[in-house]
């Protein structure tokens, strides 16, 4: 695995599932990391174990889907480490399989909520912090070649994740 000595990351939806396995995976790659979200327990649950293998971290509780959340994390992270190399936005939630009928507006809002427009939201306030931390040409030539691997793929996903790289695509 390529080292990642001496580059923070932030990983949304750090606190369980593939965010905390990506979480452990960057610390042990090297990278500090940042694990945010909405459960606090889980999060610093997640930077004890990071920190319990040699790494470094901290948590922070926020709500993607709130931009003075998304806002305030990554204020923390350029506050506490100054730089921001890569940004792991993972957070997201599921519905109930529930038939189309029985599903409610409320649960259709607090899914785009979280899982498109916490995308947009953690874009938004991620893209300033990794300019500082790795340059403009380099962070849109990162970009490029991940949009580029992900076009013959997108076509076998679900509508959420198509607007996901749809958005990373147009960064």
């Amino acid at each position: 695995m390529t080292t990642l000595s001496g580059k923070v990351a932030l990983v949304t939806g750090g606190t369980s599932g593939i965010g905390k396995a990506t979480a452990l995976a960057l610390a042990q790659a090297g990278a500090k990391v940042v694990v945010a979200g909405r459960r606090q327990v889980e999060g610093e649950e997640t930077i004890r174990q990071i920190q319990a293998m040699g790494g470094e971290g901290f948590s922070v509780t926020a709500d993607v889907s709130k931009e003075a959340d998304v806002q305030i994390l990554i204020e923390k992270i350029m506050t506490h480490y100054g730089r921001l190399d890569i940004a792991f936005n993972n957070a997201g939630v599921e519905q109930d399989s529930t038939p189309l009928a029985e599903q409610t507006e409320a649960t259709y809002d607090r899914i785009m909520d979280i899982n498109v427009k916490g995308v947009w939201l953690s874009l938004k306030h991620e893209i300033p912090a990794l300019l500082i931390s790795v340059g403009n040409s380099e962070f849109y030539r990162q970009i490029k070649e991940t949009t580029n691997e992900n076009t013959q793929t997108r076509q076998s996903r679900t509508c959420g994740f198509r607007t996901r790289t749809g958005l990373y695509g147009n960064v």
